[in-house]
């Protein structure tokens, strides 16, 4: 009798089918009895890796990938396939050698060329990004994504005409392209070059703006097809209260599906003996909002909080982010995709979803949009307000803000009383040896965190953060 494991190729065709067709649940399984059967198979290698990379399991996935390099070392797809799973598992150092390695067999590889001006854009080295994508657009003049990287590139670059110029020969050729068109109708220096210019290039926002409102629009992934945030708003020093919400009014019209509730809020009825509370960011690593976040997420009050971590990936492997996971109750890596990301939150039944920074990446920025807690609230890791209807609170400090500022804030602005920073670190006169005898402990963060006094941090930081839970404990009432 014939069965599916007598035939591993037809069982590959089968997988291979319901991968393109989006069914990965059905592929997966169907990948791994091929090979049950055919364990050196290096398509099923290869394509079960890929599958498992894009679904946030890069570890098993960039294995298999790797046994099918090591199985066939001269097919250059699975080198590729490699360094774009190494890049999404932030090891890029092998990323760029698994691309070198390439390009050596197929000097005239688009898609290595591509994937290699990603991986420089992905370090900021935006001359050797432009360089890239530009030997693609040669190989391939209608390469669509080569042709997007080159506009936005351009732009990073701070070539807005050159840029401006990309994205409209781009949008007259795909006139479809919303999400290129939303980029476009944001484009911003990174510096304007005078105040008129300011001016000028937010009466141009403006505009495109509500010419966007005015369009039927249609973005299936904002995360991916639009992929920025307005951050260079902040640098102009002006109120951005009214464009930030002109904004997230498009976004919401282009994409009504990044409006979700979790489905326990509607039934939320207060918190229990702890509140909980979800601290999340992409930058819980050696960054500054890592940084600032890790003595609040140590520090917090367990007899009052239980406190969660989320981390938005790539998950990165450095102090910070390791002491982060260790001193929360709970640490999460949150899934690539917004639905699941959201899903996972939702499943945490948080009383506080407290975002570290909004505006300063997409992920967070159109995550944002939901309800995934009774109460949301964000701080000043990017020092702008969000413009999103979902934020409850801009937590900030007195010593930040001048009078009549909730004007500038959709959110309802909370100051907390004397506290410089958000890092909730307060410099502690017992240091040294003193130190040693008052029950201080190092953050343990980075060579310029200071020894914290823990009853400097009892009697001073643990009394505002309790001042700050009033304010939410108000819609528990």
């Amino acid at each position: 009798m014939r069965t599916d494991l007598d035939h591993p190729a037809e069982l590959l065709e089968q997988a291979v089918q319901a991968h393109r067709a989006g069914r990965a649940d059905q592929a997966e399984p169907l990948y791994r009895r091929v090979l049950a059967s055919s364990a050196r198979n290096t398509d099923a290698l290869n394509l079960l890796g890929v599958l498992l990379c894009d679904a946030g399991n890069t570890d098993e996935g960039v294995a298999l990938i790797r046994r099918a390099v090591d199985l066939a070392p001269t097919i250059s797809a699975y080198r590729l396939n490699l360094a774009i799973g190494l890049r999404e598992a932030g090891r890029l150092d092998q990323a760029f050698e698994s691309l070198q390695h390439a390009l050596r067999l197929q000097p005239d590889y688009a898609d290595a060329h591509y994937e290699l001006g990603q991986l420089w854009r992905r370090q900021d080295r935006h001359a050797q990004a432009e360089e890239a994508f530009r030997k693609v657009l040669a190989l391939v003049p209608a390469h669509r994504e080569a042709w997007k990287g080159l506009a936005q590139t351009l732009e990073l670059r701070g070539r807005m005409q050159e840029a401006a110029l990309q994205y409209r020969a781009y949008l007259a050729a795909y006139p479809d392209d919303d999400g290129m068109r939303y980029r476009f109708a944001t484009l911003l220096p990174p510096i304007p070059e005078s105040q008129p210019a300011i001016v000028q290039w937010r009466t141009r926002l403006r505009g495109e703006l509500e010419a966007l409102l005015a369009r039927r629009m249609r973005i299936a992934d904002p995360l991916n097809d639009i992929g920025r945030t307005l951050f260079f708003l902040s640098y102009h020093g002006l109120d951005d209260r009214g464009l930030l919400e002109l904004a997230a009014r498009v976004a919401l019209h282009a994409c009504p599906a990044l409006r979700w509730e979790a489905p326990f809020c509607g039934r939320w009825r207060g918190p229990g003996p702890r509140i909980r509370i979800g601290f999340i960011s992409q930058f819980f690593k050696d960054h500054s909002i890592g940084k600032t976040s890790a003595g609040l997420v140590e520090r917090l009050s367990r007899e009052r909080f239980a406190v969660i971590a989320l981390f938005v990936p790539p998950l990165a492997q450095d102090p910070v982010a390791a002491f982060i996971r260790q001193r929360a109750d709970q640490s999460v890596v949150l899934p690539r995709s917004i639905e699941g990301a959201r899903e996972a939150i939702a499943a945490l039944e948080l009383d506080v979803l407290f975002y570290q920074d909004i505006g300063m990446e997409p992920f967070t920025y159109f995550l944002a949009f939901s309800r995934l807690a009774p109460v949301q609230c964000v701080s000043f890791g990017h020092p702008d307000t969000t413009g999103v209807a979902q934020m409850d609170y801009f937590v900030s400090s007195d010593l930040y803000e001048l009078p009549g500022a909730q004007a500038s804030y959709s959110e309802r602005l909370a100051t907390l009383r004397g506290l410089p920073t958000l890092a909730y670190y307060r410099s502690c006169r017992n240091r040294g040896s003193d130190a040693r005898h008052s029950g201080c402990q190092p953050a343990g963060v980075s060579t310029c965190a200071r020894r914290h006094c823990s009853s400097c941090i009892r009697s001073s930081t643990i009394s505002c953060l309790l001042s700050w839970s009033a304010i939410p404990r108000g819609c528990w009432c």
